[in-house]
């Protein structure tokens, strides 16, 4: 008895061990993962840095204030980096939005999400320009197009470059609805370009400043 009691107490030991070695291997493996990642997401960034036609520096996502209303982000560039007031912010994908406050370290980026955002917008197909602005979700609405333009679901839609901020030909995004107005014009929901819930790295667009480490 005495011998069973010493081997089962030893076989539990043994579990035990077994467990804790396999806990270990999952981690290894999940940070593994991880770095794999991230190692392909950097890269995509650094392919995307290489096409904008404008000097821009990358910048990590540190912080996410989202309220019903309001809808921004905390970078970990700022003055020190040459990030300026109204900078516009871009990622994989499309438009993010725009600088709104800077420190010295870091600077906070209002989304298009944000309902006090606005950017001048066109459609690529029709050449319709209008307004897209934030609903305080995870949509965009597009103003001002005619009910007489030719408008359907899943027409592009990037910057025009009128509002002088943001880039002629920047994407941001896509038609998701589209109906004709009460008062001349559409009602238009838009499907943004960048994943701006998952964002992790973004770009800054410098202007008249050197880039710095």
């Amino acid at each position: 008895t005495w011998a069973r009691y010493i081997d089962l107490r030893s076989v539990r030991e043994e579990n035990q061990k077994l467990r804790e070695e396999v806990a270990r291997l999952e981690q290894a493996l999940w940070m593994e993962r991880e770095v794999v990642a991230s190692h392909d997401r950097l890269s995509q960034v650094l392919e995307l840095s290489e096409r904008l036609p404008f000097q821009s520096m990358v910048a990590e996502v540190v912080g996410l204030d989202a309220t019903a209303w309001f809808q921004t982000i905390t970078v970990n560039r700022g003055l020190e980096h040459g990030v300026e007031l109204n900078a516009p912010v871009i990622a994989q994908g499309g438009v993010v939005g725009r600088v709104i406050a800077v420190g010295t370290n870091v600077a906070q980026v209002q989304l298009l999400y944000d309902r006090d955002c606005s950017v001048g917008a066109l459609l690529v197909r029709g050449r319709s320009r209008g307004i897209v602005s934030g609903m305080g979700q995870a949509q965009l609405q597009m103003k001002y197009v005619s009910n007489l333009e030719d408008v359907t679901v899943g027409d592009l839609v990037v910057t025009s470059g009128i509002d002088g901020m943001y880039p002629k030909g920047s994407a941001l995004g896509r038609v998701a609805t589209v109906k004709d107005g009460p008062r001349l014009f559409k009602v238009i929901t838009i499907e943004p370009a960048a994943r701006l819930d998952r964002l992790e790295e973004v770009f800054i667009q410098l202007t008249g400043k050197e880039l710095r480490d």
